[in-house]
């Protein structure tokens, strides 16, 4: 997503912050559980997609994208916890 943005290709950007969460995160919602779904989905759905029309710094969006990062993170431990029970 970044090299489209750096690239000012929005469409693409969006396209690629969209599909990232609609294709993947949205998966794994359910068995992580409400509130770290619920982060998860306001960074990646609303937050990072919302960051694109305004033009958002750089570093804005990789600031954001480290905060994702953590949530994946939490929800990798929830979902290697769940499958050890």
């Amino acid at each position: 997503m970044i090299p489209s943005y750096e690239a000012n290709d929005k469409v693409k950007a969006k396209e690629l912050a969209t599909t990232a969460y609609l294709d993947n995160f949205e998966f794994i919602e359910s068995p992580i559980g409400k509130e770290l779904s619920d982060k998860g989905e306001s960074l990646l759905r609303e937050k990072l997609r919302d960051q694109i029309d305004p033009n958002a710094t750089l570093d804005e969006i990789k600031q954001n994208i480290d905060d994702i990062n953590v949530v994946l993170d939490d929800a990798a431990m929830v979902l290697s916890n769940s499958i050890a029970q």
